[in-house]
């Protein structure tokens, strides 16, 4: 699509026929449908690092090769670059400055075309994902908003950052200056990952700490919700590890229960080391250890070979970093805590807490470890597992008296591709200090029931273990 223009104008006729459909039962066009919030052109489909290999003209594509070579040459004699290094799609220098400049191209009539045709909610034109570097940022700036995806394989929370990166550091990394951001895919790979359960409130976490602006996991179901469904990576509905804790996490996101972080770290490489380098996550102390602590932002420069490219305007008071190796935090350290107290990572025994007025959690290796948060204190002994204690009623939760318990741990299916699910029961002791005269209620499908509760000196404590059979509990009146 970024060279043939007859798959162009497909796509732009195809554009016409969806946009302007009559939803039948709504009566109005998809174009004017308030809960469309935004338009993706095409997804995961940058030619920056993924295709731009496959125009080439060892790949038997002739036609296509052709176009993009002269397109290659054309770029390069107008801009006195090297025409040999210029269609190099798979190394960094020249080609990187073409490559983007031939996806912007692309993006830019797409975008007038859905314009004329009425479009008014923010464009976006592909993604960030798959382990793109920087090079592949600029182009994704021609849209409304930059686009990213990442998944985790086990044992996030167990990551270094000084050593290598986890789904977080990839998504701050897609977070340019001036733009705003949003996740449309995150999730965990390959399935079924033990610890799953813990990515919802350590993503949402991260998205408020950075001040990410739109979060969407991928998928709640791509099938019929007629029946039980199967288990797969693409549908959480049925996942009792991540369904579990989606609705706090979603909650806690949505709410604002998290400060965004007081200080902003830039990655400021140039023109240079922007597209001349492969930088990302994978190769970048700086990206990892950065996002651990503070907000995470890429600058882009001015090029004089992308006139369509707008320098950033570096945000007052902002920490400004050229160099992507240097470390934020000491190489010897095996834990971090973000600049806004808030939340504590510790890579070493691989645990994360989240701790704030209205939503207070631990995740991750937890069991034989006591925790003390502001309000809550839990001892468990299931090894992995998550604990989480929030305020349904926005009051702190030490003045609430409506509080949601939500638990989650390892959830494994019968076989690959069979229910019924066999989820690990949470178990330990919870302590919550809440105002007094509140019942504990465990909750079964549609229904509550009463449990025992005591308390003492001003706090409940909570039995967690299998008798429950649920992983939802509330104290409330």
């Amino acid at each position: 699509n970024y060279v043939n223009s007859t798959i162009q104008q497909a796509m732009r006729q195809f554009s016409a026929d969806y946009l302007n459909h009559i939803n039948v039962y709504t009566k109005t066009a998809y174009k004017d449908e308030p809960a469309v919030a935004a338009i993706l052109i095409t997804n995961e489909n940058d030619v920056t690092n993924h295709f731009g290999n496959s125009l080439l003209e060892d790949k038997n594509v002739d036609y296509h090769s052709d176009i993009y070579m002269a397109e290659a040459n054309k770029f390069a004699k107008a801009n006195n670059l090297s025409v040999d290094k210029t269609w190099r799609s798979w190394e960094h220098g020249p080609s990187k400055l073409f490559l983007n400049n031939l996806e912007h191209k692309f993006d830019t009539d797409m975008i007038s075309y859905l314009r004329t045709l009425g479009v008014k909610v923010p464009i976006v034109t592909t993604s960030t994902w798959g382990g793109n570097p920087l090079s592949s940022l600029p182009a994704l700036t021609t849209g409304d908003i930059i686009d990213a995806h990442a998944y985790q394989g086990f044992g996030a929370l167990e990551k270094n950052p000084l050593f290598s990166p986890n789904l977080t550091h990839w998504l701050a990394a897609a977070q340019v200056i001036g733009k705003p951001m949003s996740v449309t895919e995150w999730s965990s790979e390959p399935f079924p990952t033990p610890d799953r359960h813990t990515l919802p409130l350590y993503v949402a976490s991260q998205a408020s700490f950075q001040g990410w602006d739109a979060m969407m996991q991928f998928a709640y179901s791509q099938i019929s919700l007629r029946d039980a469904g199967r288990p797969s990576n693409w549908d959480t509905f049925n996942d009792p590890s991540v369904i579990a804790t989606m609705p706090v996490a979603a909650l806690m996101y949505r709410r604002g229960d998290l400060k965004e972080a007081n200080t902003t770290y830039v990655l400021n490489l140039g023109n240079e080391a922007l597209f001349n380098q492969n930088i990302s996550p994978e190769n970048s102390s700086f990206i990892r250890t950065a996002a651990e602590l503070g907000k995470l932002v890429i600058a882009m420069p001015a090029v004089k070979e992308l006139a369509w490219l707008q320098k950033s305007n570096i945000p007052a008071n902002a920490k400004v970093i050229k160099n992507p190796n240097i470390s934020m935090i000491p190489t010897d350290s095996t834990e971090v805590i973000s600049d806004s107290g808030e939340l504590k990572h510790n890579w070493d025994k691989g645990y994360m807490s989240i701790n704030t007025p209205n939503t207070q959690a631990i995740m991750g290796w937890i069991g034989g470890n006591k925790f003390t948060l502001a309000d809550i204190e839990v001892s468990a002994t299931t090894r992995n597992a998550t604990i989480a204690v929030q305020s349904m009623d926005s009051k702190p939760i030490s003045q609430s008296k409506n509080l949601r318990i939500t638990l989650a741990a390892r959830s494994l299916p019968k076989t690959e591709y069979e229910l019924p699910f066999r989820s690990e029961p949470v178990e330990g002791q919870l302590q919550i200090k809440a105002p007094k005269g509140l019942k504990l209620f465990k909750h079964l499908l549609d229904q509550k029931k009463e449990i025992p509760v005591t308390f003492k000196n001003g706090q409940y404590s909570v039995v967690l273990d299998k008798t429950l059979g649920t992983y939802w509990l509330s104290l409330s009146e």
